[in-house]
Parts: C-alpha cells; sequence; structure tokens
C-alpha cells in the first residue's frame, strides 16, 4: 500500500518521508509537483522552475535511503508540442 503525493502535499520533502515510514509505515509513493516537478509550472500551489537532473537524483537517492519506491509522477498533461519532453522522460 502506498500514498499519493498530492495528499501530503503541504509538508516539505522531509516531512513527507517521516510521515510516511514512521507515521504511517508505507514505502510507496506516487510522487507529484509538490514533492519534485519534472517541468515547469506557471501556476497553482506548486508553481516555480523544473527540476534539474541533479535535483531529481538527491531525491531519488534520499527517497531510496529511507526505503520508499517512487511508484508514479503525476498527474501531467502531455501534449504532441511539448519542448520539455525529453527532458520530462529522461
Amino acid at each position: 500500500m502506498g500514498i499519493h503525493g498530492a495528499t501530503l502535499q503541504k509538508f516539505p520533502v522531509a516531512d513527507v518521508i517521516r510521515i510516511l515510514v514512521e507515521d504511517l509505515q508505507l514505502h510507496y509513493l506516487e510522487l507529484t509537483p509538490s514533492q519534485i516537478r519534472l517541468r515547469a509550472v506557471a501556476q497553482g500551489a506548486n508553481q516555480g522552475p523544473a527540476a534539474s537532473s541533479s535535483d531529481v537524483r538527491n531525491l531519488r537517492k534520499l527517497l531510496q535511503s529511507s526505503g520508499i519506491t517512487p511508484s508514479a509522477w503525476g498527474p501531467i498533461a502531455i501534449g504532441s508540442k511539448d519542448n520539455d519532453l525529453p527532458q520530462l522522460f529522461e
């Protein structure tokens, strides 16, 4: 059993990890832009630039060392003319 990241979107990543592992004893997390933005967001609560490749690697290491497996990332709307698709899938 896991949890969708939007459930904990108001918490910093360190708190999300603590809540998952210590409080809920869960080890699967569907990531959302509230944990890491894989593309730039211009509106809403999670607005800001896309995370760098280094940011993604660091989050992966942090989750792995905490025993959390990311199960997915989303939601995301993908258009046929998105210029940032290669970075998104990388």
